[in-house]
């Protein structure tokens, strides 16, 4: 795919690491993104720096709702979502099973795996038979 001013994505988890690195490559490239991220703070500078290509989106993707707002967010500014940068996540319960409570492996999977599958559906809703390449 070529990347420029016709690009328009989701990218999750943009404020630090890897995430930050791919949201600044995609940017430069003149792709527009609606960021989300758990912080605040941090998807303002992204906005003040690309105040053009941006839309910041603060909240827990462990609510699915979250999903469909950022998708909503993109289609109500450029019209289109073109794709999904799937890129959060959290580490924690790091410890022994023995010394875990089954809710924590539920928040874990509920953030890592089940927002994943939540917003890319949501992705390939939004594009009413288009081709979904990369999206199976």
């Amino acid at each position: 795919m070529s990347w420029g001013t016709r690009y328009s994505g989701c990218h999750t988890d943009t404020v630090l690491g890897i995430g930050l690195a791919i949201a600044h490559y995609l940017l430069k490239e003149k792709c527009k993104l609606v960021v989300v991220a758990r912080s605040k703070n941090p998807l303002e500078e992204l906005q003040k720096t690309y105040p053009e290509q941006v839309q910041p989106l603060a909240g827990d993707l462990a609510d699915f709702s979250l999903g469909q707002k950022a998708v909503d967010l993109a289609t109500s500014k450029w019209n289109r979502l073109d794709g999904v940068i799937v890129n959060h996540g959290i580490l924690n319960p790091v410890k022994r099973v023995s010394q875990t409570e089954a809710e924590e492996w539920r928040n874990a999977f509920d953030i890592n795996l089940f927002s994943a599958i939540a917003l890319v559906s949501l992705r390939t809703e939004s594009h009413d038979g288009e081709s979904d390449q990369g999206f199976r």
